[in-house]
């Protein structure tokens, strides 16, 4: 892409690829006496687009993205849009073994303090020029509206260098859809959400799906969560920080979660949620043993208050539940020994 030059140096990230075209109508109006008005229509897209960070590793791309101009009057603060939609979008999120993620490190220094001398100030005998006035157009507030907002076909990459092993995992068929929006804001839109939880290995199976349907408001909202066949094991190298033995097991989760600025509130119930074949395993292979097993676990009409800090748990129901409890020679439990036990504080230097 030979435009690729013109780009600032010192940017955060490189533009690999892409494509960007528009078909667009301007009218422009300077009426004698009256007040300029300019009016943009049409359709601008950005086609197979990739950015990536400065050493080259992938961050971000999507493969369309559409939006709509339906009354666009940047001189009469008025900016209404029709659809905005991106396919195929990825990002790549990542972090080092140091516990960097590589957007936070993307972002751009502070300045220095003291680096730009504050502006001279006119003294305060000086008249106030008539240019320094605010004018109508200066008072008037932004209008944005975005008849709707559509994601479709998303993935989102997740690797962590900081685990032991190494985390992958990624969010895929993403889809998003929010009703119209505007700004200020207005009443609430409805938000639908959808995901599926895959670990990043070749042919992995799914570790679990997501969907989220309510609405969203500037002073409350209100959401209705689904979550269906969530594998603990995916999650093993955050567990194995805290847990030896090999966690397993499968949970779905029916809720709802309620949010209001004005009590304030963040609230959760849950409906309904089941944990099937809970599991602790010690070793792997025939060595494998295991240390607990729960077949199921219900837990039903839970009241979680989390700006309270409150609960009311409901019902909950354990079925066979079984655990090996052992004790050693030298007095020690097994459950002991299925704590990460925390490294040892290294000794103070001599003064």
């Amino acid at each position: 892409m030979p435009y690729l030059g013109y780009l600032p140096q010192g940017l955060p990230v490189a533009l690999q690829r892409g494509a960007v075209s528009a078909d667009l109508t301007l009218r422009f109006e300077l009426p004698r006496g009256g007040e300029p008005a300019m009016l943009l229509r049409g359709s601008a897209q950005a086609a197979d687009i990739a950015l990536a960070e400065p050493g080259g590793a992938p961050l971000l791309a999507w493969q369309k993205l559409q939006l709509g101009l339906r009354d666009v009057q940047p001189l009469a603060r008025r900016l209404v849009f029709g659809q905005l939609r991106v396919d195929g979008l990825q990002v790549d999120l990542r972090r080092d073994a140091q516990g960097r993620v590589n957007v936070a490190a993307l972002a751009a220094p502070p300045a220095p303090a003291g680096a730009a001398s504050a502006p001279a100030t006119a003294p305060a005998s000086a008249p106030a020029s008539a240019a320094s006035a605010p004018s109508g157009d200066a008072l008037r507030p932004w209008q944005v509206e975005l008849e709707r907002f559509e994601l479709a076909d998303a993935r989102v990459r997740w690797s962590d260098a900081l685990t032991r092993p190494a985390a992958a995992l990624q969010l895929e068929s993403v889809a998003l859809q929010a009703g119209e929006l505007r700004w200020p804001l207005q009443g609430s839109l409805p938000v639908t959400l959808s995901a599926t939880l895959r670990p990043q290995a070749e042919g992995a199976a799914a570790a679990g799906t997501l969907r989220v349907e309510g609405r969203v408001g500037p002073r409350e909202a209100q959401a209705e969560l689904a979550l269906e066949g969530l594998a603990l094991d995916a999650f093993a190298p955050y567990v194995a920080q805290a847990l030896v033995p090999a966690l397993s097991g499968r949970l779905a989760l029916q809720a709802q979660a309620q949010w209001k600025a004005d009590e304030p509130a963040l609230a959760l119930t849950v409906a309904q949620a089941t944990l099937d074949g809970l599991a602790l395993t010690e070793g792997s292979g025939r060595a494998a043993r295991e240390l607990l097993a729960l077949p199921q676990l219900q837990w039903r009409n839970a009241q979680i208050d989390l700006q309270g800090r409150s609960a009311a748990l409901g019902t909950l129901v354990l079925s066979q539940p079984r655990v090996a409890v052992q004790r050693a020679a030298d007095g020690r439990w097994n459950l002991q020994r299925w704590v990460v036990e925390a490294p040892a504080a290294a000794p103070a230097a001599p003064a």
